[in-house]
């Protein structure tokens, strides 16, 4: 069993590097990847999983209607762990979950069975990648659960693989051995189904069905618990399987695909007969789901099968209230109504790859469905017969696949992801009101003019912003047939440097009348992202990893020249540090770091065993360097991960840990350093969205106190600050005074006032962002403060002081015994707001003293 907080211990002691207590979250988008399955237990009550092609496995929680991830653990050498191509539940104890997981393009395609005893928080691990290979991204993804729980008895496993044929555990899925006698090792297995009202209670299931994604003989049934198959008598043979549901009266339903030869049949399980039971003709279906309440009541999907829905075009949901001999096609009769549930993207999207459906065991009108962008779900389906809607499901299931990203000062935070174009983010935890953008390959800002935004569209154009809110807007031309490619902005904003492929040739060109005319730059032939100097708008950077060398552009990108060498190998993805002409960083694997300070002439190595990305984020507090984030190990470290410095990288500390590496890096190998805030970093993933990572808890609002007062001169009045969060990082403020001649403030706070007049006292939080002011009104004494007695009633007197010492602080003192003169002062509460107050001595024996003072 892997427990991740003793093994980040234990790394963080062995490696001697500190940790840094961290907030852990994800750039709100909401889905848009594929869920391929979706998974309820039949004994537990709003337990529900799904799994995704390459962004893990998620639970489901009832009280905030959300997922949680399960597989953010993986490590680098996990990320195939990522594509997921089966879940099973143990029906009889519902807190085991079994995974299986790999990918066939990560770590050589490792695949393991990932056992976990409850739900999902940790897992152990069993490597069959020598027996079979999974491909959670595969093709036929959207086939059914090829891993299976024996009800009858959870000790038993089976597993259906891609090309290995079936495989069976008998001891809760630790080792596994083929079953030969199912000789189907050629295909790859659709899903597996055992029919648990065949059996008893702690013993073997003995009837199991078998789906084969082929044509021909494809369907297999065993009834001695696996010991024996037979190809099921009459079955289809022009479709392939994907998926199936057994009913609670005998009736087994298949879906099949291939295009025109796809249908939906009805299987009876006592008598044998077949039923072709497809809601509209010969197409290919999928997802097929039978109520636990009502075996009378299905729903059915389409696949990848394209008609009009209230968005876009999508796959068709069948229901039938009599065991498919009627449906009711609720988008075709209009019986849907879509809701976007706080997630404008998806509108204008549509119910598309609907591989799965399932209806609640334990409510049949609430049913969800994976799509190509996520989760859609209802809770009152009914009949079928009225409007039911269907919500997007997708609280922080994020499955995106980020391609690139930018943190801009002052400004937003932008993403480019694969098949759904993009985002400008204003609020992290928001998905994004005015909707994405079209897919791009590249962003870069003007360092001295930072609202000046470009970025490289993935289709060939340039697009760029010139205020905020980001507008964009198209160049008017491009300098020929552009494919995708990488931007850089000069500091000031004059020029756009564009590399990119053209007619299959790396080129380089750049425009200083926004897009009306290119000119081609010369010297970088070479793969390479250019990156512009933040300070010195005539100098460019471009780093060739083939030769080992950086190149250098002193005339605004006319052309470039050969300069120091960093060395080969590296990543082409370097950085610029912002606020420092020259100061250029390259990430070299497992070579290190190498940076330079006179604009790339030379380089130095920096303590790094492996540095795979860097990036740079705003400066600490008091800092006189930006933030450095680098995706690697320091030197004397043992945990490859996310790794902060405030000094230069002299000091390293790490900002994730064991249960939050998400797979890596993925696709596009980056992170992102926060411009705005301090501590606060971005990944890519594999199909994870894109996670990020705060060091500090950052100060969101200041609130001084009093925020306005009077005084006379000579007077002191104390201001608190008070810094929210209470549990902020950096809690400190600093305080200065607007006219230091009517009133200073001290270190403390303490407000001085010395001549008449009105001035302003501020509190700035020590990481600048946040300021406060309160208003002092100072005036000089116009008379001698007096106090004056007047009888105002049976044992009530009237004390009043002149109206221009209103402000000014009644106190009492009783001379009671031993008490002491001058020693128990109390404040009349409710005086320092006017200039008389009423009092009743009382009736008790002994002086009572008054006296006024200053504020």
């Amino acid at each position: 069993m892997r427990y991740f907080l003793i093994i980040s211990l234990l790394l963080s002691l062995l490696s001697h590097m500190q940790t840094s207590a961290q907030i852990f979250g994800n750039v709100t988008m909401g889905g848009a990847g594929y869920v391929t399955g979706i998974i309820f237990s039949p004994s537990q009550t709003n337990l529900m999983y799904c799994k995704t092609d390459v962004g893990g496995a998620y639970r489901w929680v009832e009280a905030s209607q959300s997922w949680i991830p399960l597989l953010d653990w993986n490590s680098q050498d996990e990320t195939t762990y990522q594509g997921v191509e089966s879940l099973a539940i143990d029906p009889q104890a519902p807190e085991k979950l079994y995974i299986l997981a790999g990918t066939s393009y990560w770590n050589a395609g490792k695949t393991a069975i990932l056992r976990s005893s409850d739900y999902g928080a940790t897992f152990a691990i069993t490597d069959v990648t020598a027996k079979f290979k999974a491909h959670g991204n595969g093709s036929n993804r959207e086939k059914g659960e090829t891993l299976a729980v024996d009800p009858n008895k959870g000790s038993i496993l089976f597993c259906g693989t891609r090309a290995n044929g079936l495989f069976k555990s008998t001891d809760s899925g630790v080792t596994w051995n083929a079953v030969g006698s199912l000789n189907v090792a050629s295909d790859s297995i659709s899903f597996v189904m055992l029919d648990k009202s065949t059996g008893t209670s702690n013993n073997a299931t003995p009837r199991i069905f078998v789906g084969v994604h082929r044509t021909g003989t494809n369907l297999f049934v065993s009834n001695d618990a696996g010991t024996n198959w037979v190809a099921l008598s009459g079955s289809p043979t022009n479709g392939l399987p994907q998926r199936c549901a057994l009913a609670g009266n005998n009736q087994l339903y298949i879906t099949y695909g291939d295009g025109t030869n796809g249908s939906v049949m009805r299987y009876n399980t006592t008598n044998g007969a077949w039923f072709n039971c497809s809601p509209s003709g010969a197409r290919t279906y999928c997802g097929i789901s039978v109520s636990a309440t009502n075996p009378q009541k299905l729903i059915a999907t389409t696949y990848n099968v394209y008609l009009q829905q209230p968005w876009n075009y999508g796959d068709r949901i069948y229901v039938s209230n009599n065991g498919g001999t009627n449906w009711i096609d609720l988008f075709g009769n209009n019986r849907i109504a879509m809701n976007a549930n706080g997630y404008p993207w998806i509108v204008d999207n549509a119910i598309h790859w609907a591989g799965t459906i399932e209806i609640d065991p334990f409510n049949a009108n609430r049913v969800f469905v994976g799509s190509g962008n996520g989760i859609f779900a209802t809770t009152n389906l009914n009949s079928g017969a009225t409007v039911s809607t269907w919500k997007f499901m997708v609280k922080d299931l994020e499955e995106t696949v980020p391609l690139d990203f930018i943190s801009v000062p002052y400004g937003p935070f932008i993403t480019s992801i694969g098949d759904y174009g993009g985002f400008v983010h204003t609020d992290l935890k928001v998905s994004p009101a005015e909707g994405n953008i079209s897919q791009s390959s590249g962003f870069a800002y003007a360092a001295k003019k930072t609202n000046f935004i470009a970025r490289a569209e993935s289709a060939g154009e340039l697009y760029i912003s010139k205020q905020l809110p980001v507008t964009w807007t198209k160049l008017p031309s491009t300098p020929g047939v552009m494919t995708g490619g990488k931007v850089a902005v000069s500091a000031a904003g004059a020029t756009i440097l564009w590399k990119s492929m053209t007619n299959g040739v790396h080129a380089c060109f750049f425009t200083t009348n926004l897009g009306t005319n290119w000119t081609a730059s010369t010297g970088l032939t070479f793969n390479c992202n250019p990156v512009a100097d933040p300070e010195n708008s005539s100098k460019f950077y471009a780093y060739n990893s083939g030769n080992g060398f950086m190149y250098v552009s002193v005339n605004g990108g006319v052309s470039f020249a050969q300069s120091g060498q960093p060395g080969t190998g590296g990543s082409l993805t370097f950085r610029a540090a912002p606020g420092l002409e020259g100061h250029v960083w390259v990430a070299r694997g497992g070579s290190g770091i190498r940076y330079s300070t006179n604009s790339g002439a030379t380089f130095f190595s920096g303590n790094l065993n492996v540095c795979d990305a860097i990036a740079f984020g705003k400066a600490a507090p008091g800092a006189s360097y930006p933030t450095i984030f680098i995706w690697g190990r320091p030197n004397g470290g043992s945990a490859t991960g996310m790794y902060r410095s405030n000094d230069q990288g002299m000091n390293w500390v790490r900002v994730n840990d064991d249960a939050h590496e998400y797979g890596g890096r993925g696709n596009a190998g980056l992170i992102e350093g926060d411009k705005n805030v301090h501590g606060r970093v971005y990944m890519s993933t594999v199909g994870r969205g894109v996670p990020y990572m705060d060091s500090s808890v950052n100060v969101t609002n200041l609130i001084l106190s009093p925020a306005a007062f009077s005084t006379f001169v000579t007077g002191t009045r104390q201001l608190t600050a008070a810094v929210l969060p209470a549990n902020a990082t950096y809690p400190s403020v600093t305080w200065a005074s607007s006219n230091t001649a009517i009133a200073s403030v001290s270190v403390a706070g303490l407000v001085t006032a010395n001549t008449a007049g009105i001035t302003t006292l501020t509190a700035t939080s020590l990481d600048g962002d946040f300021i406060a002011g309160s208003v002092i009104t100072v005036t000089n004494l116009l008379t001698q403060p007096f106090l004056t007695f007047a009888q105002s009633g049976v044992d009530s007197t009237t004390l009043s002081w002149p109206a221009d010492h209103r402000g000014w602080i009644l106190q009492v003192q009783t001379n009671s015994l031993d008490a002491g003169l001058g020693m128990n002062w109390f404040t009349v509460q409710g005086s320092e707001t006017t200039n008389y107050i009423t009092i009743s001595p009382g009736t008790a024996n002994g002086s009572v003293f008054y006296r006024l003072i200053s504020p």
